[in-house]
């Protein structure tokens, strides 16, 4: 497949999965990238066993891998290489981690099961202890009660039977 060298240069070499130092559930991960249309991609991946592989990009420029076996976790290496639009040999490298079984739990927990709190309709009165006793007078009202007019003995006359007493 032929392309113009002007066109050649509107495609850019790169690789766009895994991303670069992240960490990966799956065993069987999908390699994939970017490069010129038409041209071949070789893909080596540096585990316990070299998988090497040979490639050609789409129409697009894109090109896409999974390994036929699964890979065993831990890090790993993959290193791919094309020829650019001058045919000298380009070589991407990345490195990625593939978890072991059981602690792929990378996200948080789903919103069903967060805890969520619900308004209450009702007010209750709270008790705020205080060091100070308070006193609150209570006054009841109650009619006026009448008094009786007493007489008043005459001091006149008091004085004068106590003098009388005395003498």
């Amino acid at each position: 497949m032929g392309i113009s060298t002007a066109e050649a240069k509107k495609y850019k070499f790169t690789i766009t999965q895994p991303v670069k130092n992240s960490v990966l559930v799956s065993n069987l991960p999908l390699f994939a990238g970017t490069a010129i249309p038409g041209r071949q991609i070789a893909l080596n991946i540096d585990t316990i066993r070299r998988k090497k592989g040979i490639l050609n990009t789409d129409q697009n420029g894109i090109w896409k891998y999974t390994p036929a076996k699964i890979l065993s976790p831990g890090i790993h290496q993959f290193t791919v290489s094309t020829q650019d639009i001058n045919n000298k040999i380009v070589t991407l490298t990345n490195i990625f981690e593939i978890l072991k079984s059981g602690t792929q739990v990378l996200g948080d927990s789903t919103p069903s099961s967060t805890l969520a709190p619900t308004p209450t309709r009702y007010v209750v009165p709270t008790t705020i202890p205080s060091t100070k006793p308070t006193i609150t007078p209570i006054i009841y009202l109650t009619s006026t009660p009448k008094i009786a007019p007493t007489k008043h003995p005459d001091l006149n006359s008091y004085w004068k039977l106590r003098r009388l007493q005395i003498v």
